[in-house]
């Protein structure tokens, strides 16, 4: 095909392909016969590599698009976990719970079973009470109508013309001290009930603390399905059942393992802080010695000024005592 061109579009081809090749950092010489097959192959590097720098942008892309996305799913994976370190601490405090519900229930059951003996006691206790009054007051009435219709045997005395006075028949008065005993019986079978209906209430009262405490552990295990879906395919819908079923048991080696570390953590910011304190206390004696040299010398050095001072002093007072002397002696000289 090449021979078949004309030579000046054989060395245009020629030029161009040369221009291409020199772009390409391909500087060895080739005929002019190899031509097209230079053409097939500059084209086809060309291609791939328009090809390649798509495929790096696109990668590029995706790295970004997955890197964004891990940025997501990492604090939502941090947020499940607590959800369900704080669902694992609702498990253990609804055990906690239903063992002490549990625990008072029994009491409870025991207190209300001497309870309700109690009351059928003091039940028993007043019926018969009640009985007993009963029957005084059926005897009283006896007496009382006994009383009034007399004996029929009885004898008149002819001189005063009155009916001596016979055997009276013996009327039975309640005693107070029973009607106390019924009124105090009475008044515990109302306290016992008054205890009983507040024990009832306060088992109504763990009930519903326990309806609450199962409200909230089922929010957090919807909150961690939701999560869950919401990261996509960073995890499995299956997964859930099988990380809230280990987690009970991880949950406590991990909080073991996290006091452990926080122990560990606040041993060396101890020992930091101590290295500090003996680092800071050092700095400051040494700086306490610098300052009580200086001023060891700084006293040192006015007790000299102050002994020249003190000379100083001396000598212009015998000065001045000289000089009155000699003045002195010139006055009387002259007088």
């Amino acid at each position: 095909m090449v021979k078949n061109k004309e030579p000046y579009l054989i060395e245009q081809e020629y030029n161009r392909l040369r221009i291409e090749l020199d772009t390409l950092h391909y500087p060895e010489p080739f005929r002019p016969d190899a031509i097209p097959l230079i053409q097939h192959l500059v084209s086809d590097l060309v291609a791939t590599t328009t090809s390649y720098k798509s495929v790096s942008v696109r990668n590029q892309e995706l790295s970004a698009e997955n890197k964004r996305l891990l940025g997501e799913q990492s604090p939502m994976r941090g947020q499940i976990r607590s959800l369900i370190e704080e669902n694992n601490r609702l498990h253990l405090r609804m055990i906690e719970m239903e063992d002490e519900r549990v625990r008072r229930d029994r009491e409870m059951k025991s207190v209300l079973g001497g309870m309700e003996k109690r009351v059928e006691d003091l039940l028993f206790v007043k019926g018969q009470m009640k009985k007993m009054m009963n029957r005084e007051r059926m005897e009283r009435e006896k007496g009382r109508v006994e009383d009034v219709e007399g004996d029929v045997n009885v004898r008149v005395d002819f001189e005063t013309g009155l009916r001596e006075m016979g055997v009276g028949v013996t009327v039975g008065v309640c005693d107070p001290v029973v009607l106390d005993m019924v009124k105090v019986m009475e008044s515990r079978i109302e306290n016992v009930n008054r205890e009983k209906l507040e024990m009832e209430k306060m088992i109504r009262r763990y009930e519903e603390e326990k309806e609450v405490s199962e409200d909230a552990r089922k929010r957090r295990d919807e909150e961690i399905k939701r999560l869950m879906n919401n990261l996509g395919k960073g995890f499995r819908e299956e997964w859930v059942g099988e990380i809230v079923e280990n987690s009970e048991n991880d949950s406590r080696m991990e909080a073991m393992q996290e006091h452990i570390d926080s122990l560990n953590e606040r041993i060396r910011e101890i020992e930091i802080e101590k290295k500090a304190c003996v680092f800071e206390l050092e700095s400051r004696i040494k700086e306490m010695e610098e300052e009580i040299k200086y001023e060891r010398e700084r006293n040192e050095r006015m007790n000299r000024e102050i002994k020249e001072m003190e000379e100083l002093i001396k000598q212009i007072k015998k000065e001045e005592k000289s000089k009155l002397k000699e003045e002195k002696s010139k006055e009387d000289k002259r007088l």
